[in-house]
């Protein structure tokens, strides 16, 4: 049984890297209505008008309307179908040169994110219910106060001083970042961007080289991570209609639960780059690490600035020095 199964995978795994796109080429001579070149094949190598394309049909008026969210010059459908069953060797596949056999990433990247937003705004549906950052901060508040009151040792006027202190600091640290969690939440477009361009970088580091690609350059990352971005929101979109909820995740890109998306990370870099399974795995688990702590380094200088600062500026103005 365990045999038959692994075979399977093998079969499977082999259709996975060798996939070819199948192209209906024509041999038989055209005479182009635009140029009058004469040709054989699927295009005018003079003009580029397809063959079969001098009459308006309505195929014509569907490729027409698809033209206007970008989506009628290369198939997005089969493009999407990638993504999910050969995420990897598709993006290998197209930073190889056959770029012409799927859509191009950052067209339908915009058009699913523009999707995604509309869902979201459209229906109604909120971030998941799941405890903010406020709300648990004032949680170990409210428990921690609890502690010190169930002392038998009264707080002396100085403790009390700095309790009320430390408490209105927390309660600002908890009130900014609620705001830069509203913030992300309400600029899906801004955020995505963000916090893509921070994981590209830590990506490009991490997966420098691979047996399968070797070197990749930044704007090969770049790619790299459009695509994956593109297969997230195809299943981000699935699940926000499941849930009725958008995943508030740890890594921030994408909006499916964390564990989730790991395993999604793990099954794209393990095609595309051709590392065996355990060592993709912790690539994938160092490049997660790296990438929480960077974004808790932006996270703390953005308070830094925004409630740190102040106040000592506020305390400058007020009392210049002599």
């Amino acid at each position: 049984m365990i045999q038959k199964i692994r075979r399977w995978l093998l079969r499977l795994q082999w259709h996975q890297q060798h996939y070819e796109p199948h192209i209906e080429k024509s041999l038989d001579e055209h005479k182009c209505p635009y140029c009058k070149e004469v040709y054989v094949g699927n295009l005018c190598p003079q003009c580029g008008l397809k063959e079969g394309r001098d009459r308006l049909t309505a195929k014509t008026v569907g490729l027409n309307l698809m033209d206007l969210w970008g989506l009628g010059n290369r198939n997005a459908f089969v493009t999407m179908w990638h993504l999910l069953w050969r995420p990897g060797y598709m993006i290998a596949d197209y930073l190889r040169g056959k770029s012409q056999a799927y859509f191009p990433p950052i067209a339908l990247l915009v058009a699913l994110c523009l999707i995604f937003t509309l869902l979201v705004n459209g229906l109604g549906i909120d971030f998941d219910n799941s405890q903010n950052i406020g709300e648990a901060i004032r949680t170990q508040m409210a428990q921690s106060q609890a502690q010190s009151q169930a002392q038998s040792i009264p707080d002396t006027p100085t403790d009390k001083i700095l309790e009320e202190a430390m408490e209105a600091q927390v309660k600002s640290l908890a009130d900014i970042l609620e705001k830069m969690q509203a913030w992300s939440n309400s600029h899906l477009e801004q955020s995505l961007l963000i916090y893509n361009v921070l994981f590209i970088l830590i990506t490009s580091w991490v997966f420098r080289r691979s047996p399968r690609l070797g070197r990749l350059t930044l704007i090969e990352n770049f790619y790299v991570q459009m695509f994956i971005d593109c297969q997230m929101m195809l299943i981000a979109i699935p699940y926000t209609l499941l849930t009725q909820s958008v995943a508030r995740t740890e890594i921030y890109p994408y909006f499916i639960p964390s564990a989730l998306a790991l395993v999604i990370l793990i099954y794209d870099f393990y095609q595309l780059c051709g590392f065996g399974l355990w060592r993709t795995v912790w690539k994938v688990l160092l490049m997660t690490v790296v990438y929480s702590l960077a974004t808790g380094a932006i996270t703390f200088i953005i308070v830094l600035i925004y409630v740190i600062v102040p106040p000592i500026i506020e305390l400058i103005k007020a009392d210049p020095p002599v």
